[in-house]
């Protein structure tokens, strides 16, 4: 796997999993395809992608494999 650390990145995102959210909301393919392919229900996704303080669902290194994978962007 390779990474591209693009100038400007840290600009646009304040966090990686803001990164991750906009690539996730941005992606050609839907959310609910994304989330199927990662075996998550979009509701799951959804929660995980939030950054609710006070959900006990997160997005781990797991998922962020997954998602990269999934999506292919290695933004």
């Amino acid at each position: 796997m390779t990474l591209d650390f693009e100038p400007g990145l840290t600009e646009r995102h304040t966090s990686l999993l803001g990164c991750i959210r906009e690539v996730a909301y941005t992606q050609q393919q839907p959310l609910k395809t994304i989330a199927a392919e990662m075996d998550l229900s979009v509701s799951d996704l959804s929660r995980k992608l939030s950054s609710n303080p006070e959900d006990s669902r997160r997005f781990s290194v797991e998922d962020l494999e997954k998602f990269l994978r999934v999506t292919g962007d290695m933004t």
